[in-house]
């Protein structure tokens, strides 16, 4: 009676492998039909290349090297530590806010600047906020979000090809719409 459970267990690993194995082999055989026009004709390479990488994984031992771990002297622990010609900490002058490096025009950073503020003063500030609090914390947060998202719009239509967008993208979408009409 074991003999018989064994034999069974060996007819159900031979047939999980084969579904493995042609489940792979379809798999290389499908990825190789990108390069070719039948994915028939991928069948034997993906037969070869399944068995070659079984057989090289089974036969060549992959592992991580080791490093030696060398003990730090003082010098190099202090090298470590110095801080580069560059680094942003020896600089007296704050960096410059994100939004700006984007944008990265003087006569655009000042009309948003100037509209934000404007825009903020009257329809915030003046006209709901000053009743509630004299704190002007939220004011400048607020002014910071909308500048980032100015800076964001301002460096995507930079990056916009304005030629494919009059020729191709709006010819499309006025094309669209008549159909839909």
């Amino acid at each position: 009676m074991k003999a018989m459970e064994t034999l069974q267990d060996l007819i159900e690993e031979a047939k999980l492998r084969t579904v493995w194995w042609a489940l792979c082999i379809f798999a290389v055989s499908y990825f190789l039909a990108h390069t070719s026009k039948s994915m028939w004709m991928n069948v034997p390479i993906a037969i070869l290349m399944v068995s070659g990488s079984r057989i090289l994984l089974n036969e060549v031992e992959f592992r991580w090297k080791t490093r030696k771990n060398r003990p730090l002297t003082y010098l190099s622990h202090l090298e470590k530590k110095q801080l580069s010609v560059n680094d942003s900490r020896l600089s007296t002058l704050p960096p410059p806010p994100k939004w700006k490096r984007k944008v990265d025009s003087p006569m655009v950073e000042a009309a948003m600047e100037d509209f934000i503020n404007k825009l903020l003063q009257d329809f915030v500030v003046d006209l709901w906020y000053s009743d509630i609090t004299q704190d002007k914390e939220a004011p400048e947060l607020i002014r910071a979000i909308i500048m980032d998202v100015l800076a964001e719009i301002s460096a995507r239509v930079k990056n916009t090809n304005l030629v494919d967008l009059l020729t191709r993208d709006v010819v499309d979408l006025v094309g669209v719409h008549l159909e839909l009409f």
